[in-house]
């Protein structure tokens, strides 16, 4: 069987992938080893890269997170985007003359991947809720067609079958006619597509023998695949990629793959018929509700000409219908089931956030989570990634991790001790060749790239606080309230700033011109005048109450504005004093983005306020309380929540 030879996993604990794939196999080389490139299909066998909507009832929109339209019967879309469909709403796309889908009510998915490079027609749909209906026609050589979701991975030729995602994230794969063969996502085969393509033929094999120890479904069967049995299969696949490296590095350097990794490989796949079976359970025969809603396949046909015969005509005098608004909140993504903390980053494509439980996970704007990776950093309540350079970078009480952005491959761990443990929030900061770790007695100097030490600037005093770059120069405020300004180079101390300060703690400094501005775990915010070397102002945090400021401040051209004790409180950067009166029942740090104030509400808003005068603009009921500091992502505001959930959501939408 080589049906295993076209999967495409995301990474991560719960991340799915539904593909189906061939069955034929390349002849061997002769010697299977090495790398021997496979045959293309004849070109008159290239299928139409075409997506086509010929069947739409109801509210249907395709688009992106920026822009979503209604689509009626005809509509032509691209492999980048995505349909969603409201309730007592459906459509159906047609894809080349591969396959058509029936998406059905309350359901998003998006158009991944659609390709028939080399002759090899390639489909891949992720499906984040909901439930769609396939038909798909006999797969020849290296095709493939996905339905990725958040559970495992499977392998069939060709087949008529239905997959929906339940609200707690169970997916459900229900087979009319052909076979699907189930993986869980823990697979970890990121490269292995690439390589099977280039006839890397022990990846093909490896790839074989974890495919012939999946559970089967036959037609007639469904089975439910739920995340616990993603996690519980997860420790037989360990260590899967890391083979399949090994194999592609050494065929591409033409070398004999090591009788070693090949023993690595069998002892994986051994692992895998073991332990792979068990934990998704057996199937079952298909419920009479499912055989009720795979009713539509029969009617359901791939048409010669994948397009869509044309809507009738309207009548001339009636107003065009209005276009749809735009939503506020554009998309929820199940990023974990515990709270998130931090921050949530964006790295252009991608979303990066850290759980209450130390747990690294990176998500697609589609809502399709990419990887996780579990970090011994548990609980986890103040620990912020940071991401730069195509790295994650995470560090807590137990251990600094850094991995890759794209895959969550993970470069190197490090444990960490009591003088460089981040219990606090401390995090580090990356700026590339530099990369800067805090420890209790100085900044620690690494390689960005492979986490080695190079060297420590020490701190005189010792710091708790996270270290900021300006000009070259390290800037922290050591525990007895002195500011330092460092020479990152040397490591000379270049100046030595008194303050009234004590004990600055996980925060860093924040920059804005010639001016630095700190606060302390008492609860006293500091102005710096970094030219003067002098202090421009201190201002004690109103009130009463004890906790001081353990996040980042939040400086603009007129205002500082800090979080403390669930309070929001705003100073003029001119002279300390308030711009407003505080505002409590705060749950997250402020951002100030387009002359808008945003910050997160126990009552499960996000609050967006005027940054001069506190009042009220406008708030977004966000059904969750939100608990990471609002991000800036384009125009774009990004929020993570207690319930796990990552916010996208358009400022223009809001009222």
């Amino acid at each position: 069987m080589r049906t295993a030879r076209r999967i495409l996993a995301t990474l991560g604990a719960f991340a799915l992938l539904l593909a189906l794939t061939t069955c034929s196999k390349p002849t061997p080389s002769a010697q299977p080893q090495k790398v021997a490139v496979a045959a293309s299909l004849p070109v008159e066998s290239v299928q139409p890269e075409i997506i086509v909507a010929t069947f739409v009832s109801g509210d249907v929109q395709a688009g992106k997170l920026t822009s979503w339209e209604a689509i009626t019967a005809g509509a032509t879309l691209s492999k980048d985007q995505s349909v969603k469909t409201a309730a007592q709403s459906e459509c159906e796309l047609q894809l080349g003359k591969t396959a058509v889908v029936r998406i059905r009510e309350k359901t998003l998915v998006e158009l991944k991947t659609f390709s028939t490079a080399g002759g090899k027609t390639r489909i891949a749909m992720g499906l984040d809720q909901g439930s769609v209906l396939c038909k798909v026609r006999k797969l020849t050589g290296g095709e493939s067609f996905r339905v990725q979701t958040e559970t495992a991975i499977g392998g069939v030729r060709g087949t008529e079958f239905q997959v929906s995602v339940g609200t707690d994230k169970t997916t459900v794969v229900a087979v009319k006619e052909g076979s699907v063969a189930v993986l869980p996502a823990s697979a970890d085969v990121t490269a292995a597509e690439q390589a099977a393509d280039q006839g890397v033929s022990v990846v093909d094999d490896l790839l074989d023998k974890v495919q012939t120890a999946a559970p089967v479904v036959a037609g007639g069967q469904q089975i439910s695949y739920t995340p616990q049995a993603a996690q519980e299969s997860a420790a037989a696949l360990s260590g899967m990629g890391d083979v399949v490296q090994k194999m592609v590095e050494a065929s591409r350097s033409n070398l004999q793959v090591s009788a070693q990794v090949l023993q690595q490989g069998d002892q994986i796949a051994a692992k895998a018929a073991a332990a792979l079976p068990p934990a998704a359970g057996a199937p079952s025969a298909i419920t009479p509700q499912n055989v009720q809603l795979m009713k539509p396949l029969d009617t359901m046909e791939i048409r010669e000409n994948p397009q869509a015969p044309a809507a009738p005509a309207q009548n001339s005098q009636a107003p065009p219908p209005a276009p749809a608004p735009p939503r506020p909140i554009e998309s929820r993504i199940a990023a974990s089931r515990r709270a998130l903390v931090g921050a949530v980053l964006s790295s252009g494509q991608d979303l990066v956030a850290a759980d209450a439980s130390g747990m690294l996970v990176a998500a697609g704007r589609g809502g399709k989570v990419i990887w996780t990776i579990r970090t011994a950093n548990s609980p986890n309540e103040n620990s912020i990634p940071v991401v730069a350079g195509g790295n994650v970078y995470f560090s807590g009480a137990k251990e600094f991790v850094i991995a890759r952005l794209a895959t969550g491959a993970v470069v190197s761990r490090t444990a960490l001790d009591s003088t460089s443990a981040h219990i606090f929030g401390q995090h580090v900061l990356v700026a590339p060749p530099l990369g800067l770790y805090p420890t209790t007695t100085s900044v620690r100097v690494f390689d960005p790239a492979t986490g080695q030490v190079a060297r420590d600037i020490q701190l005189p005093g010792g710091s708790m606080m996270s270290p900021a770059l300006a000009d070259g120069k390290v800037l922290a405020v050591n525990q007895a309230g002195v500011f330092l300004v460092v020479d990152a180079a040397s490591g000379n101390v270049d100046a030595q700033i008194p303050t009234h300060a004590t004990q600055p703690v996980a925060l860093s400094v924040s920059l804005k011109g010639q001016s630095a501005f700190f606060a302390d775990r008492k609860g006293l915010v500091v102005a710096v005048d970094l030219a003067g070397r002098q202090i421009l102002w201190s201002t004690p945090l109103p009130g009463t109450g004890s906790g001081g400021v353990f996040q980042d401040l939040e400086v603009t051209e007129t205002g500082v504005y800090a979080f403390a004790r669930g309070t929001l409180f705003a100073f003029s950067v001119a002279d300390g004093k308030l711009l407003f009166d505080p505002v409590p029942g705060v749950t997250t740090p402020p951002l100030v983005s387009n002359g808008r104030l945003y910050i997160g509400s126990a009552e499960k808003k996000l609050l967006v306020l005027d940054p001069a005068t506190g009042k009220a603009i406008t708030s977004l009921d966000v059904g969750a309380k939100p608990t990471t500091r609002p991000s800036a992502d384009g125009s774009r505001i990004i929020v993570g929540t207690d319930e796990g959930q990552i916010l996208v959501i358009n400022p223009d939408a809001l009222k």
